[in-house]
């Protein structure tokens, strides 16, 4: 991680706190208003939101602030670079898109040992830990976050009857599950990859 490209790096760096480390919620699958409840109730406290290219793209954007990212998952070429070209940070894509995202100077998140930030358990920092907001160890080394997945979010949610209630159930419950893992991610060492 340390001769990372600068279009590279600076998409993690704009994934990450101060620290470098990593905060990503996966919001794909949800309808538009669920969207837009999740991207003002959740999303702050996240450092990176994963969206649908559509309609996240035109849903989601940066509000003006610095508080979180944009990741889209890109399935081939043309993905990649519509999603470079709406300037996403970083995308999720297979190692089969590896060469082209290193063209187009974005942070690949992957399964795999050539991704940039690496989804799992992995031999190589950083890597994050795939999780749907149940306990998880943070003693292996390299690891540098979290990356909810939908599973988070879908299941609360699932039963709410209107938006008022799944706003609620946002604030009080999905939220502080999120803070409450923010304050272990905290705890981690500072980031190598950022002295890089």
């Amino acid at each position: 991680m340390s001769a990372l490209p600068l279009g590279i790096f600076w998409g993690l760096r704009r994934l990450a706190d101060d620290g470098g480390r990593f905060m990503l919620s996966d919001l794909r699958g949800a309808e538009p208003e669920v969207l837009a409840d999740l991207l003002t109730g959740l999303a702050p406290f996240a450092t990176g939101v994963v969206v649908d290219p559509e309609p996240g793209r035109t849903v989601w954007r940066r509000c003006a602030t610095p508080l979180f990212g944009r990741i889209e998952a890109a399935s081939d070429p043309a993905e990649l670079a519509a999603a470079k070209r709406t300037g996403a940070d970083a995308v999720v894509a297979p190692v089969a898109l590896a060469d082209a995202a290193r063209d187009h100077e974005l942070a690949r998140l992957g399964d795999d040992p050539a991704a940039d930030l690496r989804l799992d358990a992995a031999d190589a920092a950083p890597w994050l830990a795939v999780t749907a907001g149940a306990d998880v160890d943070t003693a292996a080394a390299g690891l540098a976050g979290y990356l909810l997945t939908a599973a988070f979010w879908r299941a609360r949610l699932a039963a709410a009857p209107d938006a008022a209630v799944r706003r609620r159930l946002i604030a009080d419950e999905l939220a502080p599950r999120v803070q409450a893992l923010n304050a272990r991610v905290a705890d981690l060492p500072a980031a190598g990859w950022l002295a890089g």
